[in-house]
This record gives C-alpha cells, structure tokens and sequence, in this order.
C-alpha cells in the first residue's frame, strides 16, 4: 500500500514537471529551428529596416510640412529579447527616433491629434495612451510594426518606429 501512495506522488512530480517544462518551452523565444517553438518565416531585416523609413515618413507627412525630423537614431541591426528578457543571437529588428523640429508648445494636442487620426487610418491600434497628451503608442496589427510618441517636460516631441523581431534572412538560421 504505501508502495502505491509513492508512485502516486512520483506520478504527480512527473506530471507537474513535465507541464512546467513545456510552459517554459513555449515561452521562450526561438533563435533557431533546432530549438523547437514557433520557426516561421518573417520578412528580412533589410525589409524591415526599410518599412520603418516608410512609416516614419508617413507620420512626418501627416502631422504637417513644416515639421521635420531632427537628432535621428538608427538602429537597423537591434537584437530582439528572449521571453527571459536575454538577447537573441538571431532575431533582430530594425528601430528608428526622431526628435521633431517646428512644433510650437501650444500645438502639441494637435500633433497628437494628427498622428492618432493618421495612425487609425492606416491600420495603427493605440496600444497605450496617458490621456495627458504626452504619450502615445500604437501597433500594426497587421505586420506587427509599432509607433509611438512622445513630449516631455521641455515641450520636445519625439517619433519612434519599431519593426517586430525578423530573421535576418527571413528564415530560421540553424544552429551555429
């Protein structure tokens, strides 16, 4: 009989291990196809690095001609995070910044007006808004691209664009 309890515990530790290790299997993020989970295919880094210059642009031209993009930083080469919050060795994405330049302090509502209108237009979701006017993030649910802006406490608005995690090539690398 106490045989019989044992394996009952045994069993139960097996299950309760085996079902925290496929939670954390499925959790992690995937560098390459020897590592199981999700292994498709995305666009290339080069692509994406190239739709974030778009949507970019776009935003510029939608919140008005005499604004214009100033202090650029691009980073097309930018490892993703794994679930554990590690670099990834293979995925990357591509992320662009702007400051804006000719946006009078006064017309700040504005310009967050403009690019929330100009974002659900083109496919945008806001994803995150304070209410305040100071902050605004938006996602494209179709490719996964996001967009935010941003002011601060010097009256500066800033852009930013992010690409999802690609592979490089726009397929799984294998494992090196």
């Amino acid at each position: 009989m106490r045989f019989g309890k044992l394996m009952n515990v045994g069993a139960r530790k097996a299950i309760v291990v085996t079902a925290i290790a496929t939670l954390l299997l499925a959790a992690c993020g995937v560098d390459s196809p020897g590592e199981g989970g999700n292994v498709e295919s995305t666009i290339t880094l080069a692509d994406a690095a190239r739709k974030v210059d778009v949507y970019a642009e776009q935003a510029r031209q939608a919140l008005g001609a005499d604004v214009k993009f100033i202090n650029p930083y691009k980073d097309y080469d930018f490892p993703c995070s794994n679930a554990d919050g590690s670099p990834s060795k293979n995925r990357r994405e591509a992320t662009v910044d702007y400051r804006l330049e000719g946006v009078a302090s006064d017309q700040i509502p504005v310009f967050f007006q403009k690019i929330r209108v100009h974002w659900e237009k083109t496919g945008f979701a806001i994803t995150d808004d304070d209410k305040k006017g100071s902050f605004l993030a938006a996602k494209n649910n179709v490719d996964g691209f996001k967009m935010g802006m941003q002011a601060n406490h010097l009256n500066e608005i800033s852009l930013s664009v992010s690409s999802p995690c690609v592979w490089r090539n726009g397929t799984p690398e294998p494992n090196s």
